[in-house]
């Protein structure tokens, strides 16, 4: 994320501090690029989450992210990236397998090694966008 869009997501992250409550707009997304292995794919970014528990932390934000040019990291299209403490850790993960194992909808969830501008973080769960499953089935 270059630096002027990381500037703009660190705003949006203190308007929404002093809120308590993130307001997304449209205009939130910033272009970025993420190297998953070995190819770069660019993206767009914005802060994930209404609540605090996304965001408050300074190092660990949740985002969601669109890929751009037809291309899927893992296989989807749109998916966030969060703190494993916001969908309750392993909880989540559990649950989206018992689905899947009965033949109900689940989506793709799991966890993953995220590194943002070098600075390595906790481990983040990757979550796929609610709105690409319906998509997916609709079609």
């Amino acid at each position: 994320i270059s630096y002027k869009n990381l500037a703009k997501l660190e705003k949006k992250r203190r308007e929404a501090l002093e809120r308590g409550v993130l307001l997304p707009q449209p205009s939130d997304w910033v272009p970025a690029k993420i190297k998953h292995r070995n190819e770069v794919y660019k993206v767009a970014v914005k802060l994930k989450g209404q609540l605090w528990d996304h965001w408050k932390d300074p190092n660990e934000w949740s985002l969601k992210v669109k890929v751009k040019n037809g291309k899927t990291i893992l296989g989807l299209r749109r998916f966030a990236l969060q703190a494993p403490r916001t969908r309750v850790y392993l909880n989540e993960w559990v649950h989206h397998k018992i689905l899947q194992h009965f033949g109900l909808i689940g989506l793709q969830y799991n966890f993953v090694e995220l590194t943002i501008n070098g600075d390595t973080r906790p481990i983040y769960q990757i979550e796929e966008n609610l709105f690409s499953s319906f998509t997916t089935i609709v079609s």
